[in-house]
């Protein structure tokens, strides 16, 4: 399997664009960026086997809560957009109440996700610094010359087999069981990206179940709120 340089550098550039143009209330756009783009470098540091270095395990550590809290703000975002598409009666208020609870929450989530930003944006530019020279040096290219050519390496190619295998065998879906699933799916898809030069249907349908496993996901949450 090869790597795609451009595919593997990119995420560092548009975390650090990121953290650089974060504002103040965040944007629904910026926030699930944020939290996109978190996915896609654990997703290089695991597929290059960077994770057992001291600059890819420092990274992982030092983006976890960014993510983490990034996840609320987004869950908040999407549930708001869930509840706005109830049908209700002119005259019932409960959708009404419902939505502002979620914004109320979407606030609080948003609060305590720039001051985790704030706190944590000094030592997390440092660390995605130290682990993109290793990366660069796993794919024979530098984020400020990144070519279009291709680095062999059986590192990602070991790490989608792994997942695929995970998949598989996956024991029968419960409430508990499909997210976890769902973030497997995920990072498969997104080692696949920058291994392969475009989407494949089978890519492009992993794409797909975590779409619709998130919907289930994201309904149902709202539904026990």
């Amino acid at each position: 399997m090869s790597v795609q340089p451009k595919a593997a550098l990119k995420p560092f550039r548009k975390f650090r664009k990121i953290l650089k143009n974060f504002s103040q209330p965040p944007a629904p756009e910026q926030v699930h960026s944020l939290r996109t783009q978190a996915r896609h470098l654990e997703a290089v540091v695991r597929a290059l086997q960077l994770e057992e270095q001291a600059g890819g395990s420092a990274l992982l550590k030092a983006l976890k809560p960014l993510r983490k809290q990034a996840g609320e703000v987004r869950e908040m975002d999407v549930l708001v957009g869930f509840a706005s598409s109830l049908e209700r009666d002119a005259e019932d208020q409960g959708v009404v109440q419902l939505i502002e609870y979620l914004a109320a929450r979407r606030k609080k989530a948003a609060q305590k996700l720039l001051k985790t930003i704030a706190a944590r944006e000094q030592k997390t530019r440092k660390q995605l610094k130290r682990c993109l020279k290793l990366v660069e040096v796993e794919t024979g290219s530098s984020d400020s010359n990144a070519q279009n050519g291709q680095q062999i390496s059986i590192k990602p190619m070991a790490r989608a087999l792994e997942l695929q295998t995970r998949l598989a065998t996956w024991p029968r879906f419960t409430a508990r069981n499909i997210h976890p699933y769902r973030l497997e799916l995920k990072e498969l898809r997104y080692v696949l990206q920058f291994s392969q030069s475009g989407e494949t249907q089978f890519s492009a349908a992993l794409g797909e179940a975590k779409e619709q496993i998130g919907a289930w996901h994201d309904w149902s949450q709202l539904a026990l709120i």
